[in-house]
């Protein structure tokens, strides 16, 4: 309210007075929303459509976590970066998509999980600046990718029934 009234005041002397005229004073937790609502989307129709990422991992002997980061058109299943690390935050994952797009156009749509690099205020700010929605499949929804017969899912992948 301060702030908005013109008043620029360190939030610890807030606080401080406050406390001082025993005042009870909300704390509120951020709560991280996804940029886009709830849209359910189709099968793209054509290159550059739509795009998919999802972190894989496996475990090193040494027990460090290997993170592998797949990058997917989804119309014509081809990987258009894989980047393999042992951390890789969000503002990398806006550079990554960064040199990517140096080489195609971007896409209308990336379909992603709601993990903490893709929910991040830098993938936000580089899906914004660059035209591009960011998908984010719901947690309740998240085997719509994956459902038994299926043909597509975001990653590639055919399913075949298991020989006789």
């Amino acid at each position: 309210m301060l702030r908005r009234a013109g008043w620029v005041i360190n939030h610890k002397r807030t606080e401080r007075i406050y406390r001082e005229e025993k005042l009870s004073l909300r704390m509120r937790r951020r709560k991280k929303l996804a940029s886009q609502g709830g849209v359910e989307l189709g099968r793209p129709e054509r290159v550059n459509e739509q795009w998919a990422m999802d972190f894989m991992q496996d475990t090193l002997r040494d027990g460090r976590r290997l993170r592998i980061l797949p990058i997917l058109d989804t119309y014509s299943r081809e990987c258009l970066r894989s980047e393999v690390d042992t951390s890789v935050g969000g503002r990398r994952v806006a550079a990554i998509l960064n040199e990517i797009g140096c080489i195609r156009e971007w896409p209308e749509n990336i379909v992603v999980d709601n993990g903490p690099e893709f929910i991040s205020n830098a993938l936000d700010q580089w899906a914004y600046g660059c035209g591009v929605r960011l998908h984010f499949i719901s947690y309740a929804r998240k085997p719509q990718a994956f459902k038994p017969g299926d043909e597509w899912h975001p990653f590639g992948a055919k399913r075949r029934p298991f020989p006789a």
